[in-house]
C-alpha cells in the first residue's frame, strides 16, 4: 500500500449519541455495533470520495519523485484531501542515505483538490535511490480535529449508511431501497469528490 494512515483520526465524524438520535434508539445495547458502523461508514466514504473527514496523519510511498501514480507536471498529487499540512519529505538520496528536505525546497498546496506539493523557488526535486518507495512524504489530512467541523451533508450520508445498516443487518437484494441509498450517497457526496491520479 502506497498510502495509507499512519497515525488515525482521534474522533469520528459522527458520535455514538448523534447516531443513536438518528436512529431513535434509547437503549445502551448496541453502542458498540453502532460505533462499529460509524466506523466502517466512514472509511468507505472516505475511500469513495479520497478525502479524510477527521485529521489524521498519513504516509505516501513514491518511487522517486518522478512517480507517474502521484507525479504529474512535476507536482506531487497527494492522494486524500483536504490537505492540512505537510510534515516532511524524506527520500533515499542516490548514494542511499536517508535525507529530509528543507521546507525552502518545496511549496505546499493546501487549498488545492487534490493538495500538491510542487519544486520551491529555484530548487528541483533531487535524484533518489532508484529503489521503489525511496520517497516518504508524511502529512495531515481532514477538515478538523473536530467532529463538528465535518460538513454537513458529509454527516448526513454518514447516519444514512449507519441508519441502513442498522436495519437491515444483512445485504439487501437490488431493489428500490438500495438504490435509494445509493442515489442518497451520490447527491449528498457529489461536491465532495476528489479526482485523484492514484
Amino acid at each position: 500500500m502506497s498510502d495509507y494512515t499512519s497515525v488515525a483520526a482521534t474522533v469520528k465524524p459522527l458520535s455514538v449519541a448523534e447516531a443513536k438520535r438518528h436512529l431513535n434508539v434509547t437503549h445502551n445495547e448496541d453502542d458498540s455495533l453502532i460505533d462499529d458502523y460509524i466506523g466502517a461508514a466512514t472509511a468507505m466514504l472516505e475511500q469513495r470520495t479520497n478525502r479524510c473527514f477527521v485529521t489524521q496523519t498519513r504516509i505516501c510511498k513514491l518511487s522517486g519523485f518522478d512517480d507517474p501514480r502521484y507525479v504529474h507536471g512535476r507536482e506531487i498529487f497527494l492522494p486524500r484531501s483536504p490537505v492540512a499540512s505537510v510534515s516532511s519529505v524524506v527520500y533515499l538520496n542516490s548514494a542511499g542515505t536517508s535525507t529530509t528536505m528543507s521546507t525552502s525546497d518545496y511549496l505546499v498546496h493546501a487549498d488545492e483538490k487534490p493538495g500538491t506539493i510542487s519544486e520551491g523557488y529555484n530548487a528541483t526535486w533531487p535524484a533518489t535511490y532508484g529503489t521503489a518507495n525511496d520517497v516518504t512524504v508524511t502529512y495531515l489530512a481532514g477538515h478538523s480535529t473536530a467532529s463538528a467541523s465535518v460538513p454537513a451533508n458529509v454527516k448526513q450520508a454518514v447516519r444514512m449508511l449507519v441508519g441502513h445498516w442498522y436495519r437491515n443487518r444483512e445485504a439487501v437484494l437490488t431493489g428500490t431501497i438500495s438504490k435509494d441509498i445509493e442515489f442518497g450517497l451520490e447527491a449528498l457526496l457529489e461536491g465532495e469528490i476528489v479526482e485523484g491520479y492514484a
